[in-house]
């Protein structure tokens, strides 16, 4: 039987949640104190008795954390990144640049596009974006060779 992989945000709720129940268990049995008990969550004395108000009031859902089902205010819609996607592959955003550099607002040389994580989590096959490579932490910035870009004054 195959289970859906879980997402690390998940995982950390849910660790959360089982290590506040043996929190609460424990200080419940008289065998912690609400110092210890919050001591093992990493947290302060006052933070564990907000959650002891919640755990009690809603059970393990008023412990959830609501930022997680929030969508983010800087999410780029769908809409928007097609269009960026587009102008991409079309050329328009090279034809741009070169207007710049021509009106000499820009003064600025591209030698490699790469789209950020937040695409790629958009887009799942990664249109436009270049594959990471590992790295040798050991590697020389000198064997490393030239940067891909060049700042122009």
């Amino acid at each position: 039987m195959r289970h859906a992989p879980i997402s690390w945000a998940r995982y950390m709720q849910e660790n959360r949640n089982m290590r506040f129940e043996e929190a609460f268990e424990g200080w419940n049995q008289g065998r912690l104190t609400q110092a210890e008990a919050a001591l093992s969550l990493g947290q302060c004395e006052r933070s564990f008795r907000r959650h002891i108000e919640r755990y009690e009031a809603n059970g393990l859902g008023g412990l959830l954390d609501r930022r997680l089902s929030q969508i983010s205010k800087r999410r780029v819609s769908e809409r928007e990144v097609d269009q960026v996607v587009q102008l991409y592959k079309s050329g328009a955003l090279d034809r741009v640049f070169q207007e710049l550099q021509q009106a000499q607002v820009v003064r600025i040389k591209i030698e490699a596009v790469s789209l950020d994580s937040t695409i790629v989590k958009v887009h799942p096959d990664g249109t436009g974006a270049l594959k990471k490579t590992a790295r040798n932490p050991s590697e020389s910035l000198v064997a490393a060779g030239p940067p891909r870009f060049i700042w122009l004054p």
